[in-house]
């Protein structure tokens, strides 16, 4: 069997030795040993230190700036994004539209006014209400109301999405219609 010399030691070592240290003594008096475990115990200490640091920044990047809505404009530009399409959608469809402001007291944004969407298709009312919300990744929402029941829609990534995580779309649409109306 083939062997080496190991450092000062006058062991005989096997060469297929599989020791994670520079040298391959497993003698725990030897310098490399002991030099290559501080070396490893101060990198770890680091990358602790580091992912700390990051934990910290995202933590308190999402207390000052939930999902990127960082100014009451771009949260009144979501639910206008999200009108506009409810509207695209029932466009020519006989279908009634109509708006009417409504006063909102925020923790984050201050005082404000938006609008409620009323949807009127037949002798039923849809309503889509927006309210401040704050939850993980999320900014605000749009409660769907209707006589059987309300969905909500959660501003996540700067697109709403329903509580499933399914994006807004003409599809989810009708689906959220069949189940508030009669």
């Amino acid at each position: 069997m083939s062997s080496a010399i190991c450092c000062s030691h006058v062991n005989e070592i096997p060469l297929d030795c599989r020791c994670d240290a520079d040298c391959c003594c497993r003698e725990k008096s030897c310098k490399k040993v002991e030099d290559n475990d501080i070396i490893v115990s101060e990198k770890l200490k680091k990358i602790r230190s580091r992912l700390r640091q990051k934990v910290s920044e995202a933590r308190e990047k999402y207390r000052n700036n939930v999902d990127g809505i960082k100014s009451k404009a771009e949260w009144l530009y979501a639910v206008d994004k999200l009108y506009h399409k409810v509207f695209k959608y029932v466009r020519g469809m006989g279908i009634g539209v109509k708006y009417a402001p409504i006063k909102i007291e925020d923790s984050k944004f201050g005082c404000y006014v938006i609008q409620d969407m009323f949807i009127y298709i037949g002798n039923e009312e849809v309503i889509f209400s927006p309210r401040p919300f704050y939850g993980p990744y999320s900014v605000g929402q749009v409660e769907v109301i209707g006589k059987e029941g309300t969905v909500k829609l959660i501003l996540k990534r700067n697109r709403f999405r329903d509580l499933n995580g399914r994006k807004f779309g003409a599809n989810l649409f009708a689906e959220i219609l069949e189940e508030i109306m009669e």
